[in-house]
């Protein structure tokens, strides 16, 4: 993100933000946005931090079960192996720092052209009774007619070069008009490709035409399909905080929010920090013929590279 957005940081935290953003006539809209963000930031370090503290307490455990027998053992043949192990562990630090800088973004442009069965219903999640179609048209444009399967290729083909300029890999669910995969087989596939997050593209529809915004939607804390309810359902509420705030930022439009949903089933098979972005309103006027651009397109784009930047530290 450019270094003009985080301006307003030093300023909010010289007022005393701490956690929360507070509603203060102190604080300028900017600076709130800025504060929000930070918050957002920091609570994904605090859940990629408990994680790493949770595996190395695991480690320790395994370490203590060491019988005594064995620990003689390595004692006797512990100066002998010295040089051997110095150099096994320069090389796995070496390898571990590799795989460190490696950052697989999966991104999912939701729905397709040439649609499966609409009627075929799918369990909602692993294990789960409730089932739901796995298959959907999507919406349209008011004024562009463009459909939201083509418009969300269109923002994931942007969204990948941006990314892989910015030295990230790129996973795509789809990357073209004729990719027929339900929600949850789309959600096995990103599980498959060793990606670290997951970014769902879609464009809201209604029957009112003058709602507009933009939404993000992650799992809640209660979500039974999730094994994990503290690391990765939490890594990607700050997620959606983080691609909410970058994206309204760069782009303008309105950010309705963040909702916790646990009936989506891309949300519920996925098994990394999982977000669906709703980019806008196709219904409305305003955000169609805006979405439709390919110049604003690229804006959209880049406020998703954006936060992603934030989340992974790289801004």
């Amino acid at each position: 993100m450019k270094k003009k957005k985080f301006a307003a940081f030093f300023t909010a935290l010289a007022v005393g933000v701490s956690g929360m953003v507070p509603v203060s006539a102190m604080l300028s809209e900017d600076e709130q946005k800025a504060a929000y963000i930070e918050k957002a930031v920091k609570e994904a370090l605090s859940a990629q931090t408990e994680a790493t503290t949770e595996q190395q307490k695991e480690d320790e455990t395994e370490a203590e079960t060491e019988t005594e027998s064995e620990t003689e053992e390595k004692t006797e043949t512990a100066a002998e192996e010295e040089e051997t192990s110095e150099a096994e562990t320069e090389n796995e630090t070496e390898k571990a720092a590799s795989q460190d800088e490696k950052i697989i973004v999966a991104i999912d442009a939701s729905h397709q052209e040439k649609g499966g069965d609409l009627e075929e219903e799918e369990p909602i999640g692993p294990d789960a009774e409730e089932k739901a179609k796995g298959f959907s048209e999507g919406t349209s444009g008011t004024v562009s007619g463009l459909t939201e399967a083509e418009l969300n290729l269109s923002v994931a083909e942007k969204l990948k070069k941006q990314l892989e300029d910015r030295g990230y890999e790129v996973y795509m669910t789809r990357d073209n008009k004729e990719s027929d995969l339900s929600e949850s087989e789309r959600a096995k596939n990103v599980n498959a490709s060793g990606a670290q997050i997951l970014i769902s593209l879609h464009a809201n529809g209604g029957e009112d035409s003058t709602e507009n915004g933009v939404e993000v939607m992650a799992p809640s804390y209660e979500n039974p399909y999730w094994k994990d309810r503290t690391g990765n359902i939490k890594k990607s509420n700050a997620l959606a905080d983080i691609i909410l705030q970058s994206y309204c930022e760069e782009t303008g439009l309105n950010a309705k929010g963040l909702y916790n949903v646990d009936n989506q089933i891309l949300l519920n098979w996925s098994e990394i920090p999982s977000v669906v972005l709703e980019m806008g309103f196709m219904s409305n006027e305003s955000d169609d013929a805006y979405m439709a651009e390919e110049e604003h397109q690229q804006k959209m784009a880049d406020g998703i590279a954006d936060g992603i930047d934030l989340y992974f530290g790289r801004s």
